[in-house]
């Protein structure tokens, strides 16, 4: 695959990103994360790289912080520990929205795998 096609493909959809080391960084706006894609050679498809874990787990991690602190009537640390919550839950959400969106726009110009990569 010529991987000037894929740098064509977004910048006539208006995506914002930078090529280097093979992998395009796709700026998606907003509140979610900047998204690696990269060309799998041996299996002649895209792979997308997001923090697809990293930030449900803080989400996750935040959310038992906040109801520990909240059991405990640390009412201060339970108002700070749920915005944190509700930041990274928002960060996710917005990012598999806008990460979905990329791949449909994507996979009119080529095949996309759905495994993870970290």
């Amino acid at each position: 695959m010529d991987i000037s096609n894929l740098g064509k493909a977004l910048s006539s959809n208006g995506y914002e990103f930078v090529h280097g080391n093979d992998k395009f960084k796709v700026k998606l706006g907003g509140f979610a994360n900047k998204v690696s894609i990269s060309w799998d050679q041996s299996r002649q498809k895209l792979s997308f790289s997001y923090g697809q874990y990293i930030i449900p787990f803080l989400a996750l991690m935040f959310g038992v912080f906040t109801v520990y602190s909240f059991m405990n009537s640390n009412m201060v640390g339970t108002v700070l520990q749920g915005v944190v919550t509700i930041m990274y839950a928002l960060m996710t959400i917005s990012t598999e929205i806008k990460v979905t969106e990329l791949k449909s726009v994507l996979s009119k110009f080529v095949p996309i795998k759905d495994e993870v990569v970290e």
